[in-house]
Formats: C-alpha cells, structure tokens, sequence
C-alpha cells in the first residue's frame, strides 16, 4: 500500500497540471482555429471564453501553469543540484511559493 506523503502528492498533482495544460493548449489552438471560419464564428468563441465559467477555469489554468512551472524547478534542483539534501523543505517551499503566487495572480485576474 502506497503511503500519501507529500512528494507523492506532489509527484500527482505535476502530472495531472500538465495534462490539465496540454489539454488547455487542445483547445486554445483549436479555438483559435475559428478565425479561418470568418468573424462570426470567431466572435463566438470569443464570447464563450468570456463567459464566467470560463473566469473560473482561467483561475484554474493560471494555478496550474504556477504549480507545474515551480514545482517543475524544484524537480530540476533535487536532480541537478544539491537540492536532494533538503527534499522536505525545497517541497514545502514549492507549495508555499505556489500559494502566494497563485493569491496574488487570482487576485489580479479576478479584478
């Protein structure tokens, strides 16, 4: 039975950010796709983007680009550097950062 620390929590939440992203790249191409069809069909993607559910799911996509990008540099640190004498506080540095960051860009984003 596998035990859920935080490297394994971690370790999920990359994958399922950056599956998350390369589904969201999926459908900005494809709506971006929209404008060899003519303005209209253009404009009416543009007001689905601006649609509320779409303000949530932009909250959504800026935590995780910021959980990937930062986790992603405390994974090169652990590999690369001498971050792997310190995993538990580079980890707990990864969701703290992320946190503030997320609060402040969330913020903007929602003003």
């Amino acid at each position: 039975m596998y035990k859920w620390k935080g490297g394994m929590l971690s370790w999920i939440l990359h994958r399922v950010s950056g599956i998350g992203l390369v589904i969201f790249l999926i459908l900005h191409i494809e709506g971006m796709f929209s404008i060899a069809k003519g303005p209209e069909a253009f404009n009416k993607v543009i007001a689905t983007y601006n649609t509320p559910l779409f303000k949530v799911l932009e909250i959504f996509l800026f935590a995780a680009i910021m959980f990937h990008a930062i986790n992603g540099l405390r994974v090169i640190l652990l590999d690369f550097a001498s971050g792997s004498r310190y995993p538990k506080p580079l980890l707990y540095s990864t969701y703290i950062v992320t946190g503030i960051v997320f609060l402040i860009g969330a913020y903007f984003l929602l003003i």
